[in-house]
């Protein structure tokens, strides 16, 4: 059986992983998945590309993202 492949997003050049990162790669390699770095950049045009390539996204932490990007808007007792 395949293991699905679990992107992980991350702002780290990828020279030096934090513990966090290492923490999240270990827990879903142990879980049955396949871990894979999605580092940030400005250059949306391979968002589709990338998403594709994978079978799940887990957000690492960093700032909220804002909900309007798949049409909602924020929750009364969130902070934007």
């Amino acid at each position: 059986m395949k293991r699905p492949i679990i992107g992980i997003t991350c702002n780290s050049d990828g020279v030096e992983l934090d513990k966090s990162y290492q923490f999240y790669r270990d827990s879903i390699d142990k879980a049955g998945g396949d871990p894979c770095q999605i580092f940030y950049s400005d250059d949306t045009g391979n968002v589709a590309e990338h998403l594709a390539a994978i079978d799940g996204l887990l957000f690492s932490g960093g700032d909220d993202l804002d909900p309007a990007l798949w049409g909602e808007t924020w929750h009364p007792k969130a902070i934007p």
